[in-house]
């Protein structure tokens, strides 16, 4: 039966449920008040019909031949109650009390009880032999009162296994939110603190996980203009840039969970270090012009523009911090980062780093920082053109694979890393004097070599340093293990773990 109603019910809405409440509730009165109104009816029916009855008797009894067979009858049937001979003996006593033509008597509830029919069987066959025929009303209404345990316990399963009257009994609220709000299965003290957030802001937080719904309503002091906090979106063009924020203020702040994790894998990765500052946001749209960031550099040293759902830079980010040493600008997207075609990143006196949760798409972007300058990614890396530059070390970072079309690096880089579960290279000239690392998940073949060429069938690429085409090493093609062995001696390939 519970299951049955729940699949009926789990879509009804909180309304239906109240209309239905209100009709049952209202119905009973309304039935005892038909039944007695009809009771009223049949009595002052059986008195009309009785009356000719009792006067034929008086005069002489005339008609008294026809009673006997009944009275046998009566009197042999064992449970027959007495009331049943005496019931005459109110009918001769009626005409004193009898009202005018036409009005119910002024008595008659009184006389005539709404439940006699279901609860005396000698009453219930005298009203079927005597009386006129109930109305279809009375008889629904009948009907009804003899089945009372099953409609009522499919109603109450109902009201049970509905999701907006269980919400609405935890709280005593409901609201066009009920619904959903059921599916996350908040305490007392959570859903009580939905309902305080204004109904835009309901709106937002359930557009987020189980996880992050329930972190945000169990923070103390959470209210409206928190939840604004956080679902807001900045826009450098249009708005006023946002303030800094110190680590300890965003680390542990669930506001920036998502963020956050990325921010741990740059330290895992040793690409961050140190105390950090954040400029945070749901959404952000970057606009900086060469002065935009430096009066965050008066007291940062890594400063971490970060978004929990979408990081855009729009137009280029240059940025100087001369009055500043080792200064680091991370650019830290929780989802989808968007940086344009032929967008400019660049300090020549501030580190760099661009990074994201998910893919990572760049198209003759120029990255370029003061001494290192760093691409990260945790799911797919993919570069077509561009350039990396920086006077220590650049390095590239994928999860899942990283392929590079089209690389040019600048301003002398010593050192250049690659990691990723697969690297596939396309038209890539190296620095002849730089070292290279490039790591994968099943490292070298042999020890030492790449894959080398697009024929190598893709099941055999993966995990595995691929040189596709027109991989280069101070100018020198490297296509083969021969090539590799005379030109390549600054490249190593090695093996990791976890990318």
């Amino acid at each position: 039966t519970n299951q049955s109603a729940t699949q009926a019910t789990e879509n009804v809405s909180m309304e239906t449920v109240v209309t239905a409440v209100e009709n049952e509730s209202s119905l009973e009165p309304e039935a005892a008040e038909q039944k007695t109104s009809d009771s009223a009816e049949e009595q002052e029916a059986q008195e009309s019909e009785s009356a000719p009855s009792d006067e034929t008797i008086e005069d002489g009894g005339e008609n008294i031949s026809d009673e006997p067979d009944i009275s046998e009858e009566q009197t042999d049937s064992p449970n027959e109650p007495v009331e049943q001979e005496t019931a005459p003996t109110s009918t001769e006593d009626g005409p004193s009390d009898q009202s005018a033509p036409g009005e119910p008597p002024s008595d008659a509830p009184a006389e005539v009880p709404t439940d006699v029919p279901a609860e005396t069987p000698a009453n219930s066959l005298e009203s079927s032999t005597d009386s006129p025929k109930q109305s279809p009303k009375m008889e629904a209404v009948m009907e009804k009162s003899s089945q009372p345990s099953s409609t009522r316990e499919a109603k109450q399963s109902a009201l049970e296994n509905n999701s907006d009257a269980q919400q609405a009994r935890k709280t005593a609220k409901v609201s066009a939110f009920s619904t959903s709000l059921a599916k996350f299965g908040l305490n007392d003290e959570q859903t009580n603190k939905f309902f305080e957030l204004a109904p835009r802001e309901q709106a937002l937080v359930l557009k987020e996980s189980e996880n992050v719904v329930k972190r945000l309503l169990s923070m103390k002091g959470f209210s409206t203009t928190q939840a604004n906090a956080f679902f807001r979106d900045y826009n450098w063009e249009t708005s006023s840039i946002p303030i800094m924020l110190s680590g300890d203020e965003v680390m542990n702040n669930p506001f920036y969970q998502t963020a956050v994790s990325l921010i741990k894998e740059l330290e895992n990765d040793s690409l961050l270090y140190g105390r950090s500052d954040f400029i945070g946001g749901k959404n952000q749209i970057v606009v900086a012009k060469s002065q935009s960031l430096a009066p965050y550099f008066t007291s940062a040293k890594n400063l971490v523009i970060s978004s929990e759902d979408k990081l855009e830079i729009k137009g280029n980010l240059e940025w100087e911090t001369p009055n500043t040493e080792n200064t680091h600008l991370v650019i830290a997207s929780g989802g989808e980062l968007e940086i344009p075609s032929a967008t400019k990143i660049k300090s020549s006196s501030s580190d760099l780093t661009v990074s994201s949760r998910q893919d990572i798409n760049l198209e003759n972007v120029e990255i370029e920082g003061s001494k290192r300058v760093s691409v990260r990614g945790l799911r797919d890396v993919d570069i077509k053109g561009g350039t990396l530059g920086a006077s220590a070390e650049a390095t590239l970072k994928a999860r899942r694979n990283l392929q590079v079309d089209g690389l040019n690096f600048s301003r002398n880089v010593s050192n250049i890393l690659m990691e990723a579960t697969t690297i596939r290279l396309r038209n890539i000239n190296f620095p002849g004097n730089a070292a290279i690392r490039l790591n994968s998940l099943k490292g070298p073949i042999q020890g030492k070599y790449p894959n080398f060429g697009p024929s190598v069938p893709a099941a055999q690429q993966i995990g595995r340093v691929n040189f596709i085409e027109n991989v280069r090493s101070g100018g020198n093609l490297l296509h083969n293990r021969q090539a590799f062995d005379q030109f390549g001696n600054n490249i190593k390939i090695g093996k990791i773990n976890r990318p």
